[in-house]
């Protein structure tokens, strides 16, 4: 039998076979896969093409800030307040918010349900302005392949922002016992939180941020990077992102202290009060009983005189704490210096034309030696 003609699994069959055997037969192999594999090359260039022309279009900015957080311990549990899963890595030595808690902040429900309510402009000059959760209200454009799937999705537009896109908030009843939202003053207080029921469009919308916003920390140094499908919007909603983690982490690290300040402030006011009051009885007996020598006089004025003593006490003592709780408040509120200014991006991270070549050059290697290995055995 010729060696061209011959199966690979027939040569494995006998005992000794030479090397140029073997060559011949792969090299046979590939001669009579080269239609096939030539085929293949053609099919996948042209989905190579369309895949990369028809991805939607990505910018990318990036927010830094450096933060400081030498200056005082951290008191709480905010995985326990967040609903996440303990961390024993959450706090650093001396008790400040580690790298691992700012990730599971960043990755909750809670700040991710009020990013998309926040309003951002539609563009540079315009004063009309949006939220997420309206920009990703028909959902995201869909890649080539999931629009072969929808062939609509071919010619429809998404993310068009027109007048029926903006609209304003809708004020929601802080009474109800059912809310539709999850905001920090729910989650950060001492109060039981109402039930919370977020509608399907709302979660869709928080599930395509949260693939479209990465958070990034390196040491002290603390970068958010978003993704849109416009530069501005890319540059803006990266910016309110990074305001509202460092005003969520702000909140969390000072709520007891403001809690205990609050408290202090109605004390202070009542012992003021009561303190006053003290002043005008003693005064006014004070007039009332000149020139009095009686013993019962003299005991009444000791009496109040001891009233005045005590309130002022109380008042001063209130007063002291505090001025206390106000030092101790700028202690516990982080610092932030910014690394870095948000630019609008100018280049286009997506599609990457490398990451198309070597996408579809693995995918035609894979393919013709999947030919290649048919044609061999058999």
């Amino acid at each position: 039998m010729e060696i061209k003609k011959r199966k690979l699994i027939e040569l494995f069959k006998e005992d000794e076979f030479s090397i140029f055997e073997l060559y011949q037969i792969i090299l046979n192999a590939v001669k009579k896969a080269k239609k096939a594999i030539l085929v293949v090359l053609v099919i996948l260039s042209t989905f190579l093409i369309l895949d990369y022309n028809f991805s939607p279009i990505e910018f990318e900015s990036k927010a830094s800030v450096i933060i400081d957080q030498s200056n005082a311990p951290l008191a709480g549990n905010l995985n326990s307040l967040l609903g996440l899963t303990s961390n024993r890595n959450s706090l650093s030595a001396d008790g400040t918010l580690s790298s691992d808690m700012y990730q599971d902040l960043f990755k909750s429900q809670v700040f991710f349900n009020e990013l998309i309510q926040i309003k951002f402009p539609i563009s540079e000059n315009s004063k009309d302005s949006l939220t997420l959760e309206q920009y990703f209200a028909n959902g995201e454009e869909l890649s080539f392949y999931k629009k072969l799937r929808h062939p609509s999705a071919f010619w429809k537009q998404k993310n068009v922002i027109t007048k029926n896109t903006i609209s304003k908030y809708k004020i929601q009843d802080s009474t109800s016992a059912v809310r539709s939202n999850l905001t920090p003053d729910l989650i950060i207080s001492n109060q039981i939180p109402p039930i919370v029921q977020i509608d399907n469009n709302k979660t869709a919308v928080i599930e395509i941020m949260k693939s479209r916003i990465k958070l990034e920390i390196k040491d002290r140094n603390l970068t958010v990077l978003t993704k849109m499908p416009n530069s501005f919007h890319s540059a803006m909603v990266g910016k309110i992102a990074l305001e509202n983690l460092l005003k969520f982490i702000t909140a969390f690290k000072t709520h007891k202290q403001i809690s205990q300040i609050s408290y202090l402030q109605e004390r202070v006011v009542e012992s003021e009060e009561r303190y006053r009051n003290a002043q005008k009885r003693f005064a006014g007996y004070k007039d009332n009983s000149l020139g009095l020598i009686l013993q019962s006089a003299q005991t009444n004025e000791q009496v109040l005189n001891n009233e005045l003593s005590i309130a002022f006490n109380i008042y001063n003592q209130f007063s002291v704490q505090l001025e206390q709780s106000k030092i101790e408040l700028k202690k516990e509120t982080p610092y932030f210096s910014i690394l870095e200014p948000i630019s609008i991006p100018n280049t286009v991270v997506e599609p990457s034309l490398s990451y198309f070549l070597i996408k579809y050059l693995l995918i035609f290697i894979l393919t013709s030696l999947s030919i290649i290995v048919y044609k061999l055995f058999f």
